[in-house]
């Protein structure tokens, strides 16, 4: 049933003039357990044997703030602490010994605003330096903790907020399954059980062993911004009709 509306939710949101190479994944993953319930790596195997969800990368862009966001909170940085969203804006990089400069998406302007409006907005001009005033080297920790492997390589420059590395969909997916899971981490696994003909059990999955890598009171900050995002912010136009929060 899962699995099928999975592919329904794909199915339904592709638009019909898609490009060619499009590629769409999809992965559910249940917060606490890391029990897949669901995924879609693709239309049809026989055209192509990648599957999107596990073995295809893109960068993470915005779906990286929050790792920012937890290294703030982390270090004590308030949601309504006052930034500055003006756009572009110049940074030093540190490790590069060079300046980094970011802009706005569409370039929009933001004056003073603070941690939590900047959260539903997207603003990168804030999570560049929030990231820099969290600790670069705490944004990556922070990421490596909700569930990115180490396959996956990140470096602790201010672009690691906004989302330059490049993870599997499923690694995102599993991230983001610990922050609903009120910071306990759990790894993704897909089978249950193998069953022989004879009706005899071939495996059987070891039971999960969850840990938790975040506090529930940094959690509870964390959701409360995210859910800015989709009742306020950058994210709205998604969320009509769920029935849930």
């Amino acid at each position: 049933q899962a699995q099928t509306a999975a592919m329904d939710a794909v199915a339904s949101r592709i638009p019909a003039k898609a490009p060619d190479n499009l590629r769409v994944a999809l992965v559910s993953i249940r917060p606490g357990t890391g029990e897949i319930v669901a995924m879609y790596g693709g239309s049809d195997y026989l055209k192509s044997q990648l599957n999107n969800a596990t073995q295809a990368t893109t960068q993470a862009g915005s779906s990286f703030k929050p790792f920012a966001l937890v290294a703030a909170l982390e270090q004590g940085i308030s949601l309504q602490s006052t930034w500055l969203g003006k756009s572009p804006a110049v940074y030093d990089d540190p490790n590069a010994n060079t300046i980094y400069s970011v802009w706005n998406y569409s370039n929009e302007q933001f004056g003073k605003i603070n941690l939590l409006d900047a959260t539903a907005h997207s603003v990168n001009t804030v999570f560049v330096p929030l990231g820099m005033k969290a600790g670069l080297d705490n944004v990556v920790n922070v990421a490596r903790r909700a569930g990115i492997p180490d396959s996956v390589q990140m470096w602790a420059t201010p672009s690691v907020s906004l989302g330059v590395a490049s993870p599997h969909v499923i690694d995102v997916a599993g991230a983001y399954a610990t922050f609903a899971s009120n910071g306990v981490y759990a790894a993704p696994w897909f089978i249950t059980e193998v069953n022989g003909s004879n009706g005899g059990v071939l495996y059987q999955a070891a039971s999960p062993s969850p840990n938790t890598v975040f506090s529930k009171e940094v959690m509870a900050d964390l959701t409360y911004a995210l859910q800015e995002v989709v009742t306020n912010g950058t994210a709205t136009y998604g969320t009509s009709g769920l029935g849930r929060p």
